[in-house]
């Protein structure tokens, strides 16, 4: 009867500061390196903070952040 609750667990991955290291291949070095350290000055979300930016769009930081391609890498395709 235990199941997860998505919402909670997406919010959680959303704001985590790792995340950053599934961006560098798509915002660069740089770019995650001022995004991580914004976010651990603010508390603000590393996902709201790429969108704010316009360092990706949604859709293409969603399909980045998919667990499906956290888990098993691939060729990612834009």
């Amino acid at each position: 009867g235990i199941t997860a609750n998505a919402d909670h667990c997406r919010r959680t991955v959303e704001r985590s500061i790792g995340i950053v290291t599934a961006l560098k291949p798509f915002i660069g070095y740089a770019n995650c390196t001022e995004v991580a350290q914004e976010a651990l000055k603010t508390g603000g979300s590393v996902y709201q903070l790429v969108l704010d930016k316009k360092l990706l769009t949604k859709k293409q930081l969603d399909k980045i952040l998919d667990p499906k391609h956290m888990v098993k890498p691939s060729k990612l395709v834009f």
